[in-house]
């Protein structure tokens, strides 16, 4: 895959991606309500952001149509979703600690959870963007999965690195190798302390004495195209977007069964302008 400095980009889409990708979306110091809750858990991510290219777009517009017969159908209707060729892809592995699922309680295997999303963004027609997943998650816990929550059991092997330098500063590295019956996913980043573009942290402090949280952004499963996930995060997270720096090396590989997920992340157009690292507490709640 081809890579690019997001930094030095002015002009198109960029502007859009960052706010995106690596802005929350937040809409207003709302609170959380436990009687909705779907899932929480503690997430070590790394997330990729990619510029998708011509037969990426073409496929996210089939995925988006898809969906929106879903919504049309929902009773009552909801309002459709609205593809923009603008956004970014999204590409996101994770290792989550005390997973829970829609009743709150410790799912039976307690060891953690590795997963793998795959998104892009859209516009509710009439309100704000969505982070919309192509397909259900690739996900290595199983006892996740069996309380209601969407995903496909995998196997997932990975390695984290984060070592003090001689020199100074500390080099980061991850290696993920995750096969399925859906698909399979490779991905590798090493990146020393230098690259780093910026560090932020979420939710403010208004939101964040409220309670605990803020309101990061709304997604929607392809598989479940009417239902809405408000996404509730306090985290720490870090951002490289000069990926031509010699001294990142990224490495991402996806094949999937579905020919437009397959498509998607697999047009020689597709551009990676941005990763972040981060440590996150999350909610899921429906709406």
């Amino acid at each position: 895959m081809r890579v690019a400095s997001a930094s030095r980009r002015t002009l198109g889409a960029v502007p859009l991606v960052l706010s995106l990708a690596f802005v929350p979306n937040r809409v207003g110091a709302q609170c959380y309500d436990s009687a909705q809750h779907f899932r929480s858990g503690l997430w070590k991510e790394w997330v990729v952001q990619i510029l998708p290219g011509p037969q990426a777009l073409a496929a996210i517009e089939r995925i988006v149509a898809e969906m929106n017969e879903g919504r049309a159908l929902a009773q009552p209707p909801v309002p459709p979703l609205v593809f923009d060729p603008e956004v970014p892809l999204l590409v996101s592995v994770l290792e989550e600690n005390n997973p829970r699922g829609p009743n709150g309680a410790s799912v039976p295997d307690r060891t953690p959870n590795r997963e793998v999303l795959l998104g892009s963004y859209a516009v509710v027609d009439g309100g704000g963007p969505v982070l919309i997943l192509l397909a259900d998650p690739l996900r290595s816990n199983s006892s996740l999965t069996a309380t209601g929550i969407a995903g496909v059991d995998a196997v997932v092997r990975r390695s984290m690195s984060f070592e003090d330098q001689p020199q100074g500063g500390s080099l980061s590295s991850t290696r993920w190798s995750v096969t399925s019956a859906a698909g399979s996913v490779k991905f590798g980043l090493t990146y020393p302390e230098a690259a780093i573009s910026q560090r932020s942290r979420f939710p403010p402090a208004a939101d964040y004495l409220n309670c605990g949280f803020g309101l990061f952004l709304d997604e929607i499963f392809r598989s479940s195209p009417a239902q809405t996930i408000a996404v509730y995060d306090r985290s720490q997270t870090t951002f490289l977007f000069d990926l031509t720096r010699p001294d990142v090396k990224l490495q991402l590989k996806v094949r999937h069964v579905d020919p437009y997920v397959n498509a998607i992340f697999n047009d020689p157009g597709n551009v990676a302008i941005g990763l972040s690292e981060a440590e996150r507490a999350i909610r899921w709640q429906r709406r």
